[in-house]
């Protein structure tokens, strides 16, 4: 399908376009006027046939209601007659044979009383014939060929015509019945007359004591609805209030049962009893199709057995009218859309000139746009991919500068850590030197009190080496004094030997006093050449408490001007990434441009070959294949950067 509608030239589209539009409109058109046909056509009908209905219920109920008013009026004249008394027999039935003479539309009247209660008097009427055997006022005055005639009427009490009424005790009319054309329905002649009786009931106070009817003749109810204008199909029936045709154009289907030639009816009964008008829509076997029935009632005086007329529409040929309008429309409308599509072939001709040479001069302009799109294209690339590599060597360098910056702050805390420790110690130095210098101190105290022990040693001994030496001058001068000098000379020896104890006491004591004393100067040298070491180290601690403040004051003007570098590089970061994006942008719009390029040279290209009626040229759109509009989305730089330390 896509194939032949690329074929065709914009003169056939457009009037393959324009006729299937004028075909699709008057389509519409003629749904339109056929269904507002249909619908005012079906409503004029159904008006007909509700006025109809309506006249012929009034036309049937006046006729009904006249031979009714007609029995009235006789029932009331024969109860007055009875009541005057004497021989009444006579002139009641002349009044009945005068009324049924002047009354050509009335077939047959009767009157019928209870036993005694005409005159009280059966018993002297016995003999007569025209009476019975019973002798009862009862008798009936019908028409036949050679005139009016009467009979009695015999065992009336169980018949319909004398027991409904009677009954019921009001005004009746029986449903309609088949007789004889000489009037009786025990006669033997083939020739049948639909016929209904009207009886009005003579009541003596409440109780019923005769009852006065007419006969009539239905069979020209049928005449008179054969001819009402219905169409050639549309009939009319009158059904009764038990369901039987009262008449009917089909003199085979007069008296018959309503429901059994028209089950449809069955739905319909209780309006049918009820006397209310209504409408239904059904097949019809008798019309051969669709068909409406309006039914409209028919009353008849005060009975309370309402009838029904019925006006049956052929639906068929009440949308005749319809169907020749809609052929009388399709023949219009197809001259019209024919004389339509001529001017449009003609004007599409005129068209199609201006349109070929416009789209020339477009096709030249879309080239020109095309090439030059794919220049700004492939610069735009380019742009964007060095604003991404420049992008991310700033990245590399803003990250590096951060890793220095937080390798040189990590410095700077460590020097102002060892700068407090060497503090520490140079405090601490100090505090031992001083301490040191204490113990010097009580060194030299303590050698000091060693050597004056020591002199005090020597001069023990020296007293020891005296005493020993006055002890052996005691002892010689003992030995000179003989016995006289012997207690003397112990007491010499005891003093020599306490002298020898003090002098190898003394001698021991200042051994260990000279060993003291050695300790104690060798304790002092030592305590010296310490104090001279904490001096240097305390020294060296300072030296080195000002060395480390000073490197911890230059990693920290470091970290502040490699803080600066790296906002300055966030900054460039920024400004690049700004770059890059507006560079993406206008790659994609250059993308965009070249792919606007290239679709306006193929739209230019289906123009052409919907003028022309002929397939687009393959060079057309042959720029397409190298737009970098078809370029993987895959080789667009990145439009974002994430730069560490953000």
């Amino acid at each position: 399908m896509s194939q032949t509608r690329s074929k065709l030239s914009l003169r056939q589209r457009m009037v393959l376009s324009i006729g299937s539009a004028l075909l699709a409109g008057l389509a519409t058109l003629l749904v339109v006027v056929t269904l507002r046909s249909s619908a005012t056509v079906e409503r004029e009908a159904l008006e007909t046939g509700h006025t109809t209905a309506e006249a012929v219920g009034q036309k049937v109920a006046a006729q009904l209601n006249r031979a009714l008013e007609t029995t009235r009026t006789l029932a009331d004249a024969l109860n007055g007659i009875r009541s005057n008394g004497g021989d009444t027999r006579a002139p009641a039935a002349e009044l009945l044979r005068r009324t049924l003479e002047r009354s050509s539309d009335i077939a047959a009247i009767w009157t019928c009383w209870e036993p005694d209660a005409w005159d009280h008097n059966d018993a002297a009427f016995t003999a007569d014939p025209a009476y019975g055997a019973q002798g009862r006022f009862s008798l009936v005055w019908d028409r036949r060929d050679v005139g009016v005639s009467r009979r009695p009427r015999l065992d009336y009490q169980d018949q319909d015509y004398y027991r409904l009424p009677a009954q019921r005790a009001q005004e009746t009319i029986l449903e309609p019945y088949l007789t004889s054309a000489a009037g009786s329905a025990k006669s033997g002649s083939d020739e049948k007359r639909l016929m209904t009786s009207i009886a009005v009931p003579v009541l003596e106070g409440s109780k019923v004591i005769g009852v006065v009817g007419i006969d009539l003749e239905l069979t020209r109810f049928s005449q008179q609805l054969a001819g009402a204008t219905l169409g050639d199909l549309g009939y009319l029936t009158i059904v009764s209030y038990n369901g039987l045709y009262a008449g009917h154009p089909k003199a085979e289907r007069r008296g018959q049962s309503f429901l059994e030639h028209d089950p449809w009816a069955e739905a319909y009964l209780s309006q049918l009893k009820s006397g209310q008008p209504f409408e239904a829509r059904n097949e019809s076997r008798t019309l051969g199709g669709p068909a409406i029935r309006i039914a409209g009632p028919i009353e008849i005086g005060h009975t309370g057995t309402p009838w029904t007329a019925i006006v049956n529409l052929s639906r068929t040929e009440m949308m005749q009218p319809v169907r020749e309008l809609r052929n009388l429309s399709i023949g219009i409308g197809l001259g019209v859309l024919l004389l339509m599509l001529g001017l449009v072939y003609l004007l599409a001709g005129s068209i199609a000139k201006p349109i070929n040479r416009l789209a020339d001069r477009l096709r030249a302009g879309s080239r020109e746009v095309t090439v030059a799109a794919d220049d700004i294209n492939r610069a735009g690339t380019t742009l964007a991919e060095n604003a991404s590599a420049q992008a991310a060597s700033i990245e590399e360098t803003s990250a590096s500068c951060e890793e220095l910056n937080a390798v040189v702050q990590s410095n700077a805390d460590t020097a102002k850590a060892t700068r407090d420790l060497a503090e520490t110690s140079r405090r601490r130095a100090e505090t031992s030197e001083k301490e040191m210098r204490d113990m010097v101190s009580a060194m030299n105290d303590i050698q000091e009190s060693a050597q004056a022990v020591a002199r005090i040693v020597d001069s023990i001994n020296e007293i020891a080496f005296q005493t020993n030496l006055l002890a052996l001058n005691a002892a010689v001068e003992a030995a000179r004094a003989g016995s006289a000098g012997a207690g003397f000379a112990v007491v010499a020896e005891e003093v020599r030997t306490l002298a020898q104890r003090a002098a190898k006491a003394a001698q021991e004591s200042s051994e260990r006093i000279e060993v003291s004393v050695e300790r104690a100067n060798r304790g002092s040298a030592i305590c010296g050449r310490v104090e001279t070491a904490f001096s240097d180290i305390r020294r060296a601690a300072s030296e080195v408490s000002n060395l480390t403040d000073n490197i911890a004051s230059a990693s920290q003007e470091q970290a502040e001007g490699i803080k600066q570098i790296n906002a300055a590089i966030i900054q460039i970061d920024h400004h690049v990434q700004n770059s890059a994006a507006q560079t993406e942008e206008t790659a994609s719009a250059s993308s965009e441009l070249h792919a606007q390029a290239v679709s306006m040279s193929d739209s230019v290209s289906e123009l052409v070959a919907l003028v022309n009626g002929q397939r687009a040229r393959s060079g057309s759109g042959s720029s397409a294949n190298s737009s970098p509009a078809t370029r993987p989305s895959s080789s667009r730089p990145a439009t974002t950067f994430h730069v560490a330390g953000r």
